[in-house]
């Protein structure tokens, strides 16, 4: 050993050390005696010591974008915003079926009056508007408040064949909602309670629901006893009459004299309505 020359020398006191120390604040080589940062006054601790508190922070590997390939893509950003669409759209809905609109009670308060006109007491009368006025939109609006603004709206913009045009538009409206409520002809059920109930009905039962219905959201309607189906060309009644005629004898296999409906327009006009077929018949626009 004593044939190997020092390699390294102290920075403080020039003698030469075979374990030579580096200091970590400035980056020389001490010996023993020096090798402590105050042994030998380093100025690299002075400078640490001299530098303003700085704040760190830590990242989760989790946060630190990992480049192209680790980032959200386009199709799975697109795809959360549908999703949360839907889930919007599907809240909305469900909340407007738990929640019943003010102008609902209107309409449930006309049916109770105009069914008990028809000699019901108030246990049915309540019973019919309750179900009636639940009908509702995709949306969960109420459908006979839907119809009874539509035409209140048209009332005010137009008069003559146009406003009888969307009455025509409601009439059909109308009559295809009661018939997907109540599809099925029963010959003895005509008591609205069953009617609504058993969803099953006869002539009387279906007239006098569009009657209700159609008085409440702004439609002129009369019943009508229909002894006989006129079919002269003189009333323009021959094509629709015997379309009916033909109707009712293949479904039900019975003379056609019974009850229907009448929507006066308000061009003069007259629309004839019947719903004991297995779809709805709807005349065109009669003088």
């Amino acid at each position: 050993m004593a044939g190997i020359p020092p390699r390294e020398k102290c920075a403080l006191c020039g003698k030469y050390v075979f374990m030579p120390f580096r200091c970590n604040y400035c980056g020389k080589i001490y010996c023993i005696d020096h090798y402590l940062p105050k042994d030998h006054n380093c100025p690299g601790l002075r400078e640490k010591e001299e530098e303003p508190e700085r704040m760190i922070i830590y990242r989760s590997p989790d946060t630190v974008s990992k480049g192209p390939a680790h980032r959200p893509k386009k199709k799975k950003i697109m795809a959360g915003i549908v999703i949360a669409v839907i889930l919007s759209v599907i809240m909305f809905v469900v909340f407007q079926n738990f929640t019943t609109p003010p102008q609902t009670f209107y309409i449930e308060e006309e049916i109770e009056l105009l069914v008990k006109e028809l000699g019901y007491n108030d246990e049915v009368a309540q019973y019919v508007a309750r179900d009636v006025n639940s009908w509702t939109s995709f949306w969960g609006d109420p459908l006979l408040h839907e119809w009874k603004e539509e035409l209140s709206n048209a009332k005010e913009k137009y008069e003559g064949n146009k406003f009888a045009r969307v009455e025509v538009k409601i009439t059909k409206k109308l009559s295809k909602k009661i018939k997907k409520e109540i599809p099925d002809y029963e010959t003895l059920k005509w008591d609205l309670e069953k009617v609504i109930r058993d969803e099953e009905a006869n002539c009387l039962g279906y007239t006098q629901l569009f009657f209700v219905l159609g008085e409440v959201v702004g439609l002129p309607v009369e019943p009508v006893h229909v002894i006989e189906f006129e079919e002269s060309s003189a009333y323009g009644y021959e094509d629709f009459s015997r379309k009916l005629r033909r109707s009712l004898e293949s479904e039900r296999n019975v003379i056609p004299s019974h009850i229907a409906c009448l929507v006066n327009l308000s061009n003069g006009h007259i629309v004839f309505v019947e719903l004991s077929t297995s779809s709805p018949v709807i005349s065109k626009p009669l003088i």
